[in-house]
């Protein structure tokens, strides 16, 4: 989040690109409550989250077991940049066997 803060003070324009690794940085740390707040305030900053976003929070999830809110995201991805990916069901699939969950 300095990171974030930094490019902003310095003028600069971040982008969904931007956001997006930041997510994965969130996520890789295992902070991920605080990456899905932030996934959700992206909205909020003038960013639709695109399926790359979408994946990068439902992996997260799912590889901390957390189904029942990573089961609400792909019902949320219709739209054009937010269509699941044949990754989204990789992501869905790997991780449900993973977890005995098959």
């Amino acid at each position: 989040m300095e990171l974030l803060q930094e490019i902003n003070a310095k003028d600069g324009k971040p982008n969904l690109v931007s956001y997006n690794v930041l997510l994965t940085g969130l996520c890789k740390e295992g902070r991920t409550d605080e990456a899905f707040r932030f996934f959700r305030s992206l909205p909020s900053m003038g960013f639709d989250p695109n399926v790359v976003s979408y994946n990068i929070v439902l992996r997260s999830l799912c590889h901390e077991g957390r189904w029942e809110e990573a089961n609400v995201l792909p019902s949320e991805t219709e739209g054009e940049d937010r269509a699941p990916s044949i990754v989204t069901f990789n992501i869905l699939i790997g991780s449900l066997a993973l977890h005995g969950r098959t």
